[in-house]
């Protein structure tokens, strides 16, 4: 199970990652904080925008293909954030990000499909419990590599978790497809 709860758990990470600094970004960017504040928006418009899609594209092609499609996402878009060329090029890595974010409901789908008949309500339960605590430690990681490191250490950290995410699901998740 550790590969759709890791799934959920970096999902909701994405979600917090810019939270504590969010007021730098303008002076990080180089822009004004209308458009800085694009760096949460943008990666939650995505996501709700992406998530009936992804659960569509899960049916037709295969819920491990969208499973790995969506970490592949979450890796490349995480990279091009901690590039920082920018508010154009962060803007683009945020919304990759949000795209990512449809894996969440194909995680649990797959889950329900997967998980044995007496398991399947606390298995749900535990993939859906990852997103709090996602956000429940995400926060505090985030703050910490930012003061410690720096900005684009906060997405390298991203990428390098999303390429475990990938490999993982690529290695342990099974192929369902309806």
């Amino acid at each position: 199970m550790w590969d759709r709860h890791s799934c959920s758990l970096s999902g909701a990470l994405m979600q917090s990652l810019v939270i504590p600094i969010q007021s730098e970004l303008p002076r990080l960017l180089e822009t004004d904080p209308g458009n800085a504040s694009w760096a949460v928006t943008a990666t939650l418009l995505a996501g709700a925008v992406t998530m009936p899609v992804t659960g569509r594209l899960a049916d037709m092609y295969g819920k491990k293909r969208v499973l790995v499609v969506s970490a592949a996402n979450l890796a490349l878009g995480s990279a091009l954030a901690a590039l920082g060329g920018g508010l154009a090029l962060f803007l683009v890595g945020r919304v990759l990000q949000g795209v990512a974010m449809g894996h969440i409901p194909v995680a649990i789908s797959m889950v329900r499909e997967i998980a044995p008949p007496e398991r399947k309500a606390g298995a749900v339960a535990a993939v859906s419990a990852t997103m709090g605590v996602g956000g429940a430690i995400g926060l505090p990681l985030a703050a910490w590599i930012a003061e410690e490191f720096s900005w684009h250490d906060l997405f390298w950290f991203s990428a390098a978790l999303a390429v475990v995410v990938l490999a993982t699901t690529w290695v342990v998740v099974p192929a369902v497809h309806d």
